[in-house]
């Protein structure tokens, strides 16, 4: 698998789509409010390296599922689907670093939040992939390689759309941000941090 954005359509049949969406989205589905997207002032100095303040921090509502490659959650299997889907899409096995649903509010506000890495770590082995659990705006920007470590600045490489059920899959040290939805009233994604075994 090498460094080019991977986009996959329909990553689970449409009957598990709608059940995540309806689950989550439901009073029985608890969600933890975050100050930001990325809460800056919890980083250590290391993993400050790799993230910058450019754009916007608005905050959001998170449900960590897997943390530091084991279970936080117990609705772990309803995202099981998802993980053996991506597996199988990947035809390799796969080990799961983080599982986190993220929830934003609409905001006026379209510009990217903060560009940020999915991991201190840099093996090109340790993905990320980010599943689009409704129908949104509020792109993903993906941005050049430039590590924070050398320059501060960034530049975009490319945009996705939210799209039900579709998800992508880059380098967890590749720099990206989300951005809040304008026109629909919540963007709600599925962050897995996972790393190719063979």
């Amino acid at each position: 698998m090498d460094n080019n954005l991977i986009k996959i359509e329909n990553l689970v049949d449409i009957d598990i789509q709608n059940s995540i969406e309806s689950f989550i989205t439901s009073t029985s589905f608890r969600w933890y409010y975050s100050p930001g997207t990325i809460v800056v002032q919890e980083l250590d100095d290391e993993s400050k390296k790799f993230v910058i303040v450019d754009g916007i921090n608005p905050p959001q509502f998170v449900h960590t599922v897997v943390k530091d490659s084991k279970q936080n959650s117990e609705f772990f299997n309803l995202i099981q689907p998802i993980i053996e889907n991506l597996a199988d899409n990947l035809k390799t096995d796969i080990e799961i670093i983080r599982v986190k649903f993220n929830f934003l509010l609409q905001n006026v506000d379209s510009t990217y939040h903060y560009p940020h890495t999915d991991t201190d770590i840099i093996d090109s082995n340790i993905k990320t992939m980010i599943y689009y659990v409704n129908e949104s705006d509020g792109d993903t920007y993906i941005f050049d390689k430039l590590s924070p470590l050398i320059n501060n600045t960034v530049s975009i490489k490319e945009t996705v759309s939210p799209k039900k059920g579709s998800a992508i899959i880059f380098d967890a040290s590749t720099l990206h941000s989300g951005s809040s939805p304008v026109h629909y009233p919540t963007r709600i994604v599925l962050n897995v941090v996972f790393k190719i075994l063979n």
